[in-house]
């Protein structure tokens, strides 16, 4: 079964366009736009580690921090929160997808089904030139000469240096060996003949003075092809060279490959490069060679980027340039991009409308830009967190880019289709959040130490403190943002995000708690309604489907899913390297699947969660105030029976138990009673008192601490009985202090 740590929100047909998104201004308010704070709560239930992208020291194993003398104060960035909330933002509110790179892909291979055209398609590949970069277009010189190939044996006696092990299987490491980084391609003459009798080719390579001639008779000539298919292929090759001027040009190692190429001097005029072909001659960009590794520029991309001519291999179609390569036998791109297969289910990806991510957070696009109204701070964390806490963890995190079809795309009818096949693309990854909050085991890789990521995560259950700055958003904005923190309302039933590094082992799961909105004008519940009831009445309305909810949609359902604390270890396994190439291969494969049916709270379920919630908050909050016995202001008093009788009210909706809360009600009251009818009492007075303990008695409903002066053979016989008592202490405030018992 074809497994990974992700799965892919399925992309929405339908887009939402807010009608007041083409009269956003900074300085020009809405007249019901708010400004104001949303404060948040994260804590991390697995450990955490954010890298530090503005840190250039050697050392980047810590994760985002700050020094304050000798500590450091760890925070999760402004821009790692804004886009974890705006991912989950753009599927919430139906968002266009146009936040990605619009790549071509391409395939090498002989003997697989998948690939089975590849060989029909490099036929077409007879000729090579040199591709240049000039005022910001291409240009094509093509060798007259078509390929002209050239035996390693040759390569070697005319270049002592030169490398072919299998060692050494890059282009660059082959070149350099034969020229120098300035001048890579080094050139030769060739001077070849051929004569009928006793000599039947002659050939000769001058290079630097140098010369080196092979010359082969008729009979021997026979005699070598009869010993051995290879010689006889090798013959053939010195027979392919013409006479002329040659750069010799090296491509990568490849099993079995026993020759380089010459590039011939004489050239036809440049031709421009139809940008079509460039886009899909971008495939090279995870090529080493051309586009470089682990922040280094390659060696190809540097040299076009100077002026500097690069050797391409190309095929025509009907005497027209339709692809080129680095390589003779190149990655040959797929028919359709990352762009087509988007189009394919989102015919609107590409309105220029703006939806309402765009109009929150603002865009920046080579002709136009908009700033955003949504202010991110950096969460700080709330505890000082030493560094031996952090263990050191080491691991490979490579994976399967969009290249990889078989989950990257809509695959149906149980075989695997290829970007040669115009479906749709899957949609969003999204990495799944483990039960538990367990983390996997890190992926060591093949050995390869420069493979290799070391890290020092931070120990869970930690919490950061941070804050969101909205400026003239309206309702159903704030809204949309609230939603995206909470998954709309449903992360009060395990569902949670998931940030930094490695969150395919488990890493980075966080949750993430509206703590208080400051300056707002409404409720949290009120603005995630307002947002809903938009998106649900334009999407209805819009593409004429009466029966849309946001509960019920397939995209936010597997949002949900995916997010939800469900996935055992096992949903989180890697395919290892043999797997991602048999399901590139299989006929009948199972899908990613999500381990529950998640139902999504509606907004009434929601309020009610919320009102609960703030309930049991301020339950809290009331539970760390002093006891009533020592409050002596009356409106304190006051103040505290309101939220205790709000707090009831709540519980009481909910059929929750609210014992303690009138308990507290009673104290309160009875507290409240003693500072507005302080006692007239003197000393020597005899007064009724209630017992309602040893030694502990209320008066007239009040002072039920008061302390009961008893003889200890009275203790147990007086207990819930009214008796009589003699006042022998008084406080300063006319408050009884102790009694005395009076035997009647």
């Amino acid at each position: 079964m074809i497994h990974a740590p992700y799965n892919f929100v399925p992309l929405s047909e339908n887009v939402y366009f807010p009608n007041w998104a083409d009269i956003i201004s900074q300085d020009i308010p809405f007249t019901d736009g708010e400004d104001g704070e949303i404060e948040i709560s994260i804590e991390n239930l697995s450990p955490l580690f954010v890298r530090d992208g503005h840190v250039k020291e050697e050392s980047t194993e810590w994760s985002c921090h700050i020094v304050e003398g000798t500590e450091k104060k760890y925070f999760i960035p402004a821009s790692t929160l804004k886009g974890c909330f705006r991912s989950v933002l753009e599927i919430l509110s139906f968002s266009k997808m146009c936040r990605y790179n619009d790549d071509f892909f391409g395939y090498r291979s002989f003997t697989t089904q998948v690939s089975s055209t590849y060989a029909s398609k490099m036929k077409n590949v007879k000729n090579c030139g040199w591709l240049y970069l000039e005022n910001g277009k291409y240009y094509i010189m093509e060798c007259s000469k078509g390929i002209v190939k050239i035996p390693h044996f040759i390569l070697e006696k005319i270049f002592p240096d030169f490398v072919k092990g299998e060692d050494h299987k890059t282009a660059k490491v082959k070149q350099t060996s034969i020229g120098t980084l300035d001048s890579p391609f080094p050139e030769i003459e060739v001077e070849s003949s051929k004569v009928k009798g006793s000599i039947h080719i002659m050939c000769a390579i001058v290079h630097s003075g140098k010369k080196i001639e092979y010359s082969v008779s008729e009979e021997k000539l026979s005699s070598l092809k009869e010993q051995s298919k290879e010689m006889a292929s090798l013959i053939k090759k010195i027979e392919s060279l013409l006479s002329g001027k040659y750069k010799v040009v090296c491509t990568g190692y490849m099993n079995g490959k026993k020759v380089e190429y010459l590039f011939s001097d004489e050239t036809r005029s440049a031709k421009e490069v139809n940008d079509e072909v460039i886009k899909k001659f971008n495939i090279h960009k995870y090529t080493p060679y051309f586009a470089g590794e682990r922040g280094n520029k390659g060696y190809l991309q540097e040299m076009l980027s100077k002026g500097e001519k690069i050797p391409v291999f190309i095929e025509k179609t009907n005497g027209i340039i339709t692809n080129i390569g680095i390589t003779r036998m190149f990655r040959y791109p797929y028919n359709y991009s990352v762009k087509d297969q988007v189009k394919k289910v989102q015919e609107w990806s590409e309105d220029s409308r703006l939806d309402l991510s765009e109009a929150i957070f603002g865009y920046a696009k080579s002709d136009d830009q908009l700033r955003g109204r949504v202010h991110f701070g950096h969460a700080f964390c709330t505890t000082i967190i030493k560094d031996g806490e952090c263990s050191p963890m080491t691991g490979v995190f490579g994976q399967p880019r969009a290249s990889y079809f078989p989950l990257y795309l809509k695959q149906e009818n149980n075989r695997v289709l290829t970007y040669d096949s115009n479906i749709p693309i899957a949609g969003r990854k999204r990495y799944r959040i483990v039960k538990g909050f367990h983390t996997v085991k890190l992926s060591e890789g093949n050995g390869n130490e420069k493979t290799k990521t070391s890290f020092r995560p931070l120990p869970a259950r930690k919490v950061f403190v941070g804050k969101i700055r909205v400026h003239n958003l309206r309702k159903v904005e704030i809204g949309a943002l609230l939603s995206a923190i909470t998954f709309h309302g449903n992360s009060v039933q395990g569902v949670y995000h998931n940030l930094g590094l490695a969150k395919a082992y488990g890493y980075g799961i966080v949750k993430c708690t509206i703590s208080r909105l400051k300056g707002l004008n409404y409720s949290e519940e009120e603005y995630l309604r307002a947002f809903e009831d938009e998106i649900v009445s334009y999407i209805r309305e819009s593409y004429k489907d009466d029966s849309f909810t946001i509960q019920e949609d397939s995209s936010i359902q597997m949002l949900v899913k995916i997010a939800e604390s469900t996935h055992l270890k096992n949903d989180m396994e890697h395919m290892k390297l043999g797997d991602f190439e048999q399901y590139k291969e299989s006929r009948n494969f199972s899908k990613l699947k999500e381990p529950s049916e998640i139902k999504l709270k509606s907004m009434d379920e929601v309020k009610s969660d919320y009102v609960k919630q703030r309930a049991y908050s301020l339950l809290e909050e009331l539970r760390g105030v002093p006891s009533p016995r020592n409050i002596d202001n009356p409106d304190v008093i006051k103040e505290q029976i309101t939220k205790w009788e709000s707090v009831k009210e709540v519980l009481e909706k909910n059929n929750l138990s609210t014992t303690e809360v009138e308990l507290m009600l009673t104290q309160l009251k009875e507290r409240l009673f003693i500072l507005e009818n302080p006692t007239t009492f003197s000393v020597g007075d005899i007064v009724k008192a209630k017992c309602f303990a040893p030694k502990k008695v209320r008066v007239d409903g009040y002072d039920y601490d008061i302390q009961l002066v008893i003889p200890k053979w009275e203790a147990d016989r007086i207990v819930g009985q009214e008796i009589s008592t003699k006042i022998k202490q008084i406080s300063k405030a006319g408050k009884i202090v102790q009694l005395e018992y009076v035997v009647d």
